[in-house]
């Protein structure tokens, strides 16, 4: 979904609620808000992308890939993995130690990064070009609240969560809040901030992806 009908029905939503003050700063700052919350929540930008290793280094520039280039190691939803295998991400001093102590090399188990998602560590130190995969739930994408460009660039930025997700987040969401901020007795505000909060509470089952599936009951998930 384009920001600019992100932000129509925003308005759409507050129109019959006498709220004068709709201006394009306030609902993108009220936009950005809710769903950085949406995202950290239920993680609903979740995609897997991979990067290679490079043989005989234990360095790795995560970013160095273009759908990484945003990488941020926090915003990971499980251990990275080379084909089934994890990759188990330590700290950083606990990588150091290890490449310190043992210079071995192999198919990498552990992974840390030092300052940044550029200064990755493996360890062991890759034999082998190896295809790491990462789960991650990037960022939502960021915009200047309110800056109406000449050429309309704004109002095209592609909102990088599923329409499915976006709609209800952005009608109880931010126009409740919107309105509750002024007028915290309206009615529609405040149903509208209670079906919110009990859709924000269901939201991480409904985009889990291994929400409703069967497990046998001696699966050893531990190695899914």
């Amino acid at each position: 979904m384009k920001l600019a009908e992100a932000r129509d029905i925003v308005r759409a939503g507050v129109m019959n609620t006498n709220l004068t003050e709709t201006n394009t700063p306030r609902l993108d700052q009220m936009i950005q808000f809710i769903l950085e919350l949406v995202i950290e929540k239920a993680k609903v930008t979740r995609r897997t992308d991979t990067a290679p290793t490079v043989t005989d280094a234990a360095g790795i520039d995560i970013t160095a890939q273009t759908n990484l280039a945003n990488f941020l190691p926090a915003t990971m939803t499980r251990n990275p993995r080379i084909s089934y295998d994890e990759v188990e991400h330590k700290s950083f001093d606990t990588v150091r130690r290890k490449l310190a102590s043992d210079t071995s090399t192999g198919q990498p188990t552990m992974i840390a990064w030092d300052s940044d998602a550029a200064s990755g560590f493996l360890y062991p130190i890759p034999d082998a070009v190896y295809t790491i995969s990462f789960a991650h739930a990037p960022e939502l994408i960021s915009w200047i609240p309110g800056i109406n460009q000449p050429d309309g660039a704004d109002e095209e930025v592609t909102l990088n969560i599923p329409d499915r997700i976006l709609r209800p987040a952005l009608v109880y969401g931010v126009a409740s809040a919107l309105v509750y901020h002024q007028q915290e007795a309206n009615p529609w505000a405040i149903v509208g901030d209670r079906l919110f909060k009990q859709w924000l509470d269901e939201l991480p089952g409904m985009v889990d992806p291994d929400s409703g599936a069967e497990h046998d009951q001696d699966e050893d998930l531990s190695q899914v």
